[in-house]
């Protein structure tokens, strides 16, 4: 049977609570007396079961040896005295009777060990003999007396086996009686042996509640810390488990001695400077499990996050913070609770370092713990955008929200990805950036929602919330950057339709992406977008957007030069559209100028007749097409191109006839007389063209036809009317000089056909004066006609000298024949300045044949009569030396004349300079002409 300390060894129980009396700190600690198994005492290896026959056989050997060995007898005594202990402890247990024996039971033994004290204060076993003194003054109830026997014991016998159990049952004993300086005293003496006592835990936890109720509170977190070492430090590389109620309670205390000196703080100091520890994060959730307790949510909270803080890596970091923010869900601190939550998404997100270092088990932890908190705190925030926006105040606290809300959705995007509520939490996202009107943003992030997710309930709605934004942002970019995002928003229309089929909404996204494809001139889509709508089955297209998809049809074939099919289209639309429609009057044109462009086509293919039906098609479908009239127009110009005037003229006289103010007018009445004069209608013609003169816009045209009609009059005998057109010509046209000239010319002639000299005069006058005023704009043709109208006014000039006779009395006759040879003279002095060839020699033979012609009067001239023959001769001598000056002057032009053969001119007037010389000198002339190689130059 084992023997049993009866002494109760109380355990210590740690406590918690900073208000704690002695009595309760002491009701804890002792209520693990009951819980735990009375520590085992060793047993004498020398005793056996037969307790009483041992008994009688150390009675029967003290009897003979107590003279012959003081030893043996001494030891037989204690031997005895032991028997006798354990014989009354059996008995108490037997009689299952309360620990503490009556002292008169124990009172043999009691004396026997007192004897063998006080007689052999020398013998060696005398440690064992106190020991077991103590142990029956504790049977007996003296705690008194045996507490100061087991001081006689550690003090005498520091090296007894018995001295650790001595030591700690008076430890125990004063700790009772709240000596607690003595009480730690002998706890540390004990622990100073070391872990390998059976009462290591105990003696440490009892120390350190000893200095703690001391207020020693440095030494007692010293002690603490050195018990939760070895409970959970050492015990474990050991591998043994360790006393779970120990730990507990020695965590408590401890945590509780960090609180008094400072909390959380304290305990992070404490570690820097004394190593930290494995279990750190224990002694922080003991103590936040205090503060919870005592309703100090605040003080629980920040000790959680105090561990977290200090090493966020920590496997148990993440679960102390989950703990932290149950604290403040649990007391109803909602604020603080949405704080730790976006505190614990920026610590632990997946995409960071610290979720790096955690281990895979944590890792889960944490994602569950992300991705409830992300959803939590961006509805929270976006049902406070809802709410929010219901009013016009609070605008700032709205955006706060509003930011808020999206940060969170994006976190969930990045660290959930792959998640079932990604799509969804993306468009969400994306809505609260479009009521931000932050519309790049939002784009993409409608875009993502949309496509970037396997199909979700949101998908569709994204996909269309994404072309609205797209329109929105068109409102508000800068021009050089339209272009590009209209071109992004058509091709995203186009996604939506390819990948929400179904959609009630793709005719109206199809219709819309192609109105924006014709407007950037991308006719082959927008065409190939628009007939997709046209035969778009289910849902079936109807109303307006069939209408708009015909439109498109039609507008896109136009502008592809397809004008047959554009014609098809426009008429397809024409019947669609109410009678009353505005639009009516803009799709009559665009059929007619379907119809228009068609005939162009041919036109350019130089297959006029074709065209010519084309364009005349138009006034036939589309009379009031306002093309109509330029189609008609037109359609004469392609019979004139294949020459069938006699259709030609007949559209052009109906177009005259029906389209008076057209602004083709002139072109048409310029095409007209071009008719007349090719179906041999001149006068026609002529009347045309003096309409243009007068009416056409374009001066130089009507300077033209006014020329024109002049030539054409002359030409079919009209005088009068080509007299009056060129008349008309010349007041408009003074202008370029020499076509004036021209018409001045030609009036002289008109007026000389009719006899009207002096008109005729007066238009060669009119051409001399206006040469010699030209300036720069004098030319060789100008010269040229001012020499031809100068000859014409000159030769009347020299007839009129010729004409004169030399009569008695001469010098009457003479006088009147010097001035008209003046005149003459003077006249053809005028043409030869012209320096035209032509007109030069003529004036200068004329100049040389009046000389001579009046030489050879003055010889024929009348003789006076009653002259008698001396006279006569004396007269005709006087008439040969008045003549010979002139036969001279005249020789001497003539040669001036003839000499021009060296410049190569060699015309008629030179010819006959060369046979008047031959006359007038025919020693020197009258020879054979050598032939000479003359350039008759024209002027």
């Amino acid at each position: 049977m084992r023997i049993l300390l009866l002494l109760p060894l109380l355990l210590l129980q740690g406590c918690f609570g900073f208000t704690r009396s002695d009595q309760a700190d002491e009701a804890v600690i002792g209520s693990m007396a009951q819980q735990r198994a009375p520590i085992e005492i060793r047993r004498d290896e020398t005793l056996e079961t037969d307790r009483e026959k041992v008994r009688a056989q150390y009675s029967a050997l003290l009897n003979k040896s107590a003279a012959a060995n003081r030893q043996l007898t001494v030891e037989a005594s204690r031997r005895v005295a032991d028997f006798e202990l354990e014989q009354r402890q059996e008995q108490l247990f037997a009689e299952d009777q309360e620990e503490v024996v009556d002292q008169a039971a124990l009172e043999p033994a009691i004396r026997q060990y007192e004897q063998l004290l006080s007689s052999n204060p020398g013998y060696k076993n005398n440690d064992r003999i106190l020991y077991q003194l103590a142990r029956a003054y504790g049977n007996a109830g003296e705690t008194e007396q045996a507490h100061q026997v087991l001081g006689r014991l550690v003090q005498t016998y520091p090296q007894s086996d018995h001295f650790l159990e001595a030591q700690f049952r008076r430890a125990e004993y004063l700790f009772l009686r709240r000596a607690y300086a003595e009480a730690a005293e002998a706890y540390r003496s004990i622990s100073a042996v070391g872990i390998d006592t059976q009462f290591y835990h105990r003696v440490l936890y009892k120390l350190g509640w000893s200095q703690y109720k001391q207020q020693r509170f440095d030494d007692g977190l010293d002690t603490f810390i050195r018990l939760l070492d070895s409970l959970l430090v050492e015990s474990e590389k050991a591998g043994q488990d360790s006393d779970k109620e120990l730990l507990s309670d020695t965590l408590r205390i401890t945590s509780m001695s960090f609180s008094v000196q400072g909390g959380q703080q304290e305990i992070a100091d404490y570690f820097a400077v004394n190593g930290h520890r494995p279990y750190e994060y224990m002694i922080y959730q003991s103590l936040a499990e205090q503060f919870q307790t005592q309703g100090r949510i605040r003080d629980a909270a920040q000790t959680y996050l105090a561990f977290v803080l200090l090493d966020p890596t920590h496997p148990q970091a993440p679960r102390l913070q989950i703990k932290e923010i149950e604290v403040y869900n649990e007391a109803g601190f909602i604020r603080q609770a949405w704080d730790s939550k976006k505190a614990f998404i920026d610590r632990y997100r997946n995409d960071g370092e610290n979720w790096q270092q955690l281990e895979s088990d944590n890792r889960d932890l944490v994602n569950r713990h992300l991705h409830s908190a992300l959803l939590e705190l961006a509805n929270e925030a976006h049902a406070n955008v809802q709410q929010l926006q219901k009013s016009k105040k609070r605008q700032a606290k709205l955006q706060h929200y509003l930011d808020e809300a999206a940060h969170w959705y994006r976190t969930f995007i990045r660290l959930f990805p792959q998640d079932e509520q990604a799509g969804r939490v993306n468009f969400m996202l994306a809505e609260l950036l479009f009521e931000r009107q932050k519309f790049n943003q939002a784009i993409v992030e409608y875009e993502r929602a949309a496509y970037g997710y396997p199909a979700h309930e949101k998908s569709a709605e994204a996909g269309y919330a994404l072309l609205l934004t797209y329109a929105k942002l068109g409102q508000q970019i800068a021009s050089d950057e339209a272009l590009a995002w209209q071109k992004q928003s058509i091709a995203s229309a186009l996604r939506f339709a390819e990948t929400f089929p179904k959609d009630s909404r793709r005719a109206g996204v199809m219709v819309n992406a192609a109105e924006q494809l014709f407007a950037l001139a991308e006719y082959r889509q927008a065409a190939e977008v628009a007939q997709q709508v046209i035969q778009q089955q289910a849902p079936a297209v109807t109303g307006v957007l069939l209408l708009s998809a015909w439109k498109i049809t039609a507008h896109t074939s136009f502008e592809r030069q397809q004008f047959a099919q554009a014609e098809q289209g426009y008429n397809q639309v024409l019947q669609r559209l109410p009678s009353n429609s505005r639009e009516r009057k803009d799709f009559v044109e665009r059929l007619a100028a379907s119809i228009y462009k068609q005939g162009e086509q041919e036109r350019q293919a130089n297959r006029h007749k074709s065209a010519a039906a084309h364009f005349l098609r138009v006034a036939i479908q589309v009379p009031t097409a306002s093309i109509r009239a330029t189609a008609d127009y037109d359609a004469a110009v392609s019979l004139i191109a294949i020459n069938a005037w006699p259709a030609a003229v007949k559209v052009l006289e109906m177009f005259e006839r029906n389209h008076p103010s057209f602004k083709l007018q002139s072109e048409v009445r310029k095409n007209l007389a071009l008719g007349y004069l090719n179906t041999e209608q001149p006068l026609k013609a002529a009347g045309v063209f003096s309409q243009i003169a007068t009416t056409d816009g374009s001066p130089e045209t009507q300077r033209e036809a006014g020329w024109q009609a002049a030539e054409l009059y002359q030409k079919s005998g009209a005088t009068k009317a080509s007299i009056s057109a060129y008349k008309t010509y010349l007041k408009s046209f003074p202008k370029p000089i020499v076509q004036a000239l021209e018409g001045r010319e030609q009036l002289a002639a008109l007026y000389q056909q009719q006899g009207a000299l002096a008109e005729r005069d007066y238009w060669l006058r009119q051409i001399i004066k206006s040469d010699r005023q030209a300036g720069a704009s004098r030319s060789d043709r100008t010269r040229y006609l001012a020499a031809k109208a100068s000859y014409t006014l000159s030769e009347p000039l020299f007839s009129a000298y010729e004409a004169v006779e030399l009569r008695i009395p001469l010098k009457k006759s003479l006088k009147k024949k010097r001035q008209r040879m003046e005149a003459a003279i003077e006249a053809y002095s005028n043409l030869a300045e012209y320096q035209v060839a032509e007109f030069t020699t003529l004036a200068t033979f004329r100049m040389a044949k009046i000389y001579q012609h009046l030489g050879q009067s003055l010889i024929e001239s009348d003789r006076p009569k009653g002259l008698n023959e001396e006279e006569l001769e004396q007269y005709e001598m006087l008439l040969e030396e008045q003549a010979y000056p002139f036969e001279e002057k005249a020789i001497e032009i003539y040669q001036a004349n003839t000499e021009r053969t060296t410049m190569g001119i060699y015309d008629e007037w030179v010819k006959k300079s060369f046979a008047e010389l031959a006359t007038l000198n025919p020693v020197r002339y009258a020879k054979q002409e050598r032939a000479v190689e003359v350039v008759n130059v024209l002027h």
